[in-house]
């Protein structure tokens, strides 16, 4: 079964697989570089070594995500190492936290832009409030002290924040 998905994997038979290094199957000069590189280090210092991420090329162009643990194995002569890989792809998990860091950022990016709204609406409704309050509160105070006119120009201004109020409503 394992050699049926590791040859599934790079597109070869069971044949063609057994035997082989993961150098030797991948097709990208630099992922074959890179697994030998740590295959060295795990034979050298005779220690596992855990990759929580490495890419890797397979024979159609498609990328997968794996996640591997590399372990030394006394080699039968007991003098040298083997290494021994367990890969796990977690392309889909990978793929699954970058939609769901992408649909983060885009509700962040909403909340901030919600902020902002609520700051410019609430800054052009204080304008208009604030000519109706205080000519509300001329008229009130001095009503009978000011001149026809004078009564006209102050409701005008009402009038016209109001419009102003109402106008940024329907908008």
């Amino acid at each position: 079964m394992l050699f049926r998905s590791i040859a599934a994997a790079y597109g070869k038979t069971i044949e063609e697989v057994i035997g082989k290094t993961d150098r030797e199957l991948l097709i990208n000069p630099e992922e074959a570089t890179q697994f030998g590189n740590d295959d060295q280090q795990v034979i050298n210092l005779v220690e596992s070594l855990w990759i929580p991420e490495e890419s890797i090329t397979l024979p159609s162009g498609e990328q997968k995500i794996l996640q591997t643990h590399k372990i030394p194995i006394a080699a039968p002569d007991g003098n040298s190492y083997e290494v021994l890989g367990v890969a796990t792809d977690i392309t889909d998990r990978k793929r699954a936290e970058d939609e769901i860091q992408k649909a983060l950022q885009k509700e962040k990016e909403l909340r901030e832009m919600k902020g902002q709204f609520v700051d410019i609406v609430s800054h052009e409704f204080r304008t208009p409030l604030t000519s109706i309050l205080g000519f509300a509160e001329l008229l009130n105070r001095h009503y009978s002290k000011l001149s026809k006119e004078k009564q006209l120009h102050y409701i005008r201004n009402i009038q016209q924040a109001g419009i102003r109020l109402k106008d940024l409503i329907d908008d």
